[in-house]
């Protein structure tokens, strides 16, 4: 608790520091970006190692991921061999990059991948900041951000979530267009780039697709935009002619090519091994039901806009930012600077749409709202360089003379007047934006402590599967515990870590079912668990049907396993099931074979 009591303070520091540099600016080596993503990655690490090392699930689709990405380095084609449902297989294969180097398959591999991504796009954020402000002014207004994830404790935002990667891109592709609206003509270096991360982001999270549109929609309006205006470098008749229509032929066609390079290859792929149809069906047609499937959820806005969440501050500190700017420009009659309004106007739009997205699903699931950090991240940047440029005064430019090899400058800006007006802004932005986020550090600190002091054992399902298995054996898991796979360390049989679209009635209930047993008649793993059971997760609806409901698995089950161990979850309740392969019984010592059942509770 010590090193978090230290990270904390690091980070008031940081606040106080930069609003001391807002109000007196002059040379730090602080300001350097390598400083301050030391700084900040430090701390987010020291406040997120509690949960990195807790050794147990904190979200099912955490534990989905890590099983996915276990088949996927055996079976490396997606929706032939691992179906994500709506998490596209990006997600997973982010993850798998540090397995392919030996990392295990494990909780603490997901977070330290989270902990990454994090880190990568808050960088991200306050790069595309930097193109609007100094190095201290964006580092300050990514401050809330920073806090954000800093502060997070509920399980919703710290395990490794659907959205990390999505979000990741779309800071990627915010960034790349941020230095297209100050450069000064299209790059189609980085159309193709922005591209190749919108595109990426329609194979990582299907609900993010209408953002990735977004993106490329943008890019297009920028390059349109910009046609109606020449370069100062040529001449008179050429400025008035404006550009010729083949740069911009050229440079929609590199946004193009890029948005389409991941989707084609990937399908690419899926298509030489014929499974085209497996992702049209699971990846659209099914994903498209799932949206429109009856849940036990109402009304799911309220618990996603209204119920109080460690999103909340991060959410209700920008909106009040923003609407106060727009308060005082309407009062004062003043109009948004040129350079920074249709940003902004971008970044309440794709705002927008994010709610939109979230709303879509219908599911009030807390870690949807991740989706929401890179507009909030760079609406309250944005929002707070209009505020300092209606505000602050500039003064006469000094220069100051530093001694070589220092990293700062020789010339530097001169300091700002601090009008009242400005001061009282800067300090209202860092109260009711930034230091607003400091009330979630009691209810972290408790989190903090119950993640150290916790500890965590195998399930009693683990400890058994673990006395018969061998290496390269599999597993299959009828129900929604992905964890298991994790903790016994056996692959998934089949491409489904989890059975939401084999349970879930619906029009595709059948192919998915066939699909599932073909797998499981070619893998014949070595255990079947049916996980349906009070006291394990049973879906969102709440309920779920054993597997004898599928009769054609329950007969293959019948021939081919035996019922080797009952494990009560709720005393007085219907047991979770352990099957054994018969082949596998056979070679089995009389003790190990006949163990004692049911087994004692979780």
């Amino acid at each position: 608790m010590v090193a978090v009591i230290c990270a904390l303070t690091v980070l008031a520091l940081m606040l106080a520091w930069s609003v001391g540099r807002m109000l007196r600016p002059r040379p730090s080596f602080m300001d350097h970006p390598v400083v301050f993503l030391l700084l900040v990655c430090g701390a987010l690490l020291v406040l997120r190692l509690p949960q990195i090392r807790w050794n147990a699930e904190l979200n099912p689709d955490e534990s989905q991921m890590v099983a996915q990405g276990m088949r996927l380095l055996s079976h490396p084609v997606p929706w032939r061999d691992m179906d994500s449902t709506t998490s596209g297989p990006l997600n997973t294969m982010w993850l798998t990059l540090p397995m392919c180097f030996g990392a295990p398959a494990t909780w603490q591999t997901a977070r330290w991948v989270l902990w990454a991504s994090t880190c990568l796009t808050w960088f991200l954020l306050y790069l595309a900041l930097r193109c609007f402000g100094t190095r201290a002014e964006a580092q300050f207004a990514l401050l809330p951000t920073v806090f954000f994830y800093a502060f997070s404790d509920s399980a919703d935002f710290v395990h490794y979530n659907t959205e990390a990667l999505s979000v990741l891109l779309l800071s990627a592709g915010f960034y790349l267009l941020a230095r297209e609206w100050t450069g000064d003509q299209p790059s189609r270096g980085r159309l193709f780039l922005l591209g190749l991360a919108a595109g990426s982001i329609i194979l990582a999270k299907l609900q993010a697709a209408p953002l990735a549109v977004f993106l490329v929609m943008v890019g297009l309006a920028h390059i349109a935009a910009y046609q109606r205006q020449a370069p100062p470098s040529l001449g008179a008749a050429a400025r008035q002619a404006g550009r010729s229509w083949k740069a911009c032929w050229r440079e929609a066609l590199a946004l193009f090519v890029g948005a389409a390079a991941v989707p084609f290859l990937v399908l690419g792929v899926v298509t030489i091994y014929g499974a085209l149809g497996d992702f049209w069906k699971s990846y659209v047609l099914a994903a498209s039901y799932y949206v429109k499937e009856p849940v036990v959820f109402r009304q799911p806005w309220r618990t996603l806009f209204l119920a109080y969440s460690d999103a909340t501050p991060y959410l209700v500190g920008t909106l009040a930012a923003l609407g106060s700017l727009l308060w005082a420009c309407l009062a004062g009659r003043a109009r948004l600077p040129g350079r920074l309004f249709w940003p902004l106007i971008v970044m309440l739009a794709d705002g927008v749409l994010t709610a939109g997205c979230l709303m879509v699903s219908g599911k009030p699931f807390w870690h949807y709202l991740i989706l929401f950090v890179p507009p909030l991240g760079l609406i309250s940047g944005l929002v707070f360089f209009v505020g300092k440029t209606q505000l602050a005064v500039p003064g006469e430019s000094s220069v100051k003379s530093v001694p070589q090899g220092r990293a700062q400058a020789a010339s530097q800006p001169g300091p700002l007047r601090t009008p009242f007006a400005f001061t009282l802004w800067l300090l209202v932005f860092s109260a009711g934006v930034a230091a607003i986020q400091f009330q979630r550090v009691p209810s972290f600190l408790r989190m903090t402590r119950y993640y150290s002091k916790t500890h965590t054992r195998k399930s009693v399902l683990a400890d058994f599967v673990s006395r018969v298995s061998q290496r390269g054996d599999s597993m299959s898991v009828w129900g929604w515990v992905p964890a298991y796979y994790v903790e016994t360390g056996l692959s998934p049989a089949t491409r489904d870590a989890v059975s939401h679209y084999l349970m879930s009635p619906g029009p595709y209930q059948s192919y998915f079912r066939n699909r599932y047993l073909e797998d499981l008649e070619q893998s014949r793993p070595v255990a079947f668990v049916d996980a349906v059971a009070r006291g394990a997760f049973l879906g969102p609806s709440g309920k779920a049907e054993k597997h004898e409901g599928f009769p054609e698995l329950a007969r293959y089950i019948d021939e081919n396993y035996s019922l080797w161990v009952d494990i009560k979850l709720v005393e007085g309740d219907s047991p979770l099931r352990l099957y054994l392969l018969k082949d596998r019984l056979a070679k089995l010592s009389p003790a190990l074979a006949n163990p004692a059942s049911p087994a004692r509770p979780q």
